[in-house]
């Protein structure tokens, strides 16, 4: 009992250990976000998710919305670097950011960045237009099956 009651402790502690990240990772990772165009889309999202608040809840006066999304914006992005540098770290190193940092400065990584927004939209158009084709194809082979 006293073996297995360690070797959960050891399990338990070298679980937590992994799942934390130093200051510098977060700092990487807060900076590739900034650098990418994440931030700017994380903040679009913010602005219209309040602003179906407001649409939602139209007894609550457009003040406190103002505000609160003011407040949200200036502290969540913090809140969110926190909780998912765990993520990138079990996929990127330290480096690894530094590299796609060092990307987004370049002329490329900026136009990448600055264009992000618009190709995610337009390639949404695109995904949904193709999966109606592949509905319609797969439609037809199991038409022609006799399904």
């Amino acid at each position: 009992m006293y073996k297995f009651l360690l070797s959960c402790f050891f399990l338990l502690s070298t679980t937590i250990s992994f799942s934390q990240v130093d200051q510098s990772y977060k700092t990487k990772v807060k900076q590739m976000m900034l650098s990418s165009g994440g931030a700017d889309a994380y903040d679009a999202a913010i602005t219209q998710m309040f602003t179906m608040f407001q649409q939602q809840f139209t007894d609550v006066p457009a003040n406190f919305w103002k505000e609160f999304e003011k407040e949200f914006l200036n502290t969540s992005m913090d809140e969110l670097v926190d909780l998912i540098s765990p993520v990138y770290a079990k996929h990127l190193t330290a480096q690894d950011l530094d590299q796609i940092i060092a990307f987004y400065a370049t002329p490329a990584g900026k136009k990448l960045s600055s264009s992000q927004g618009a190709i995610t939209t337009e390639s949404m158009s695109v995904g949904q237009e193709w999966g109606v084709r592949l509905g319609e194809k797969v439609g037809k082979k199991l038409k022609d099956k006799g399904y």
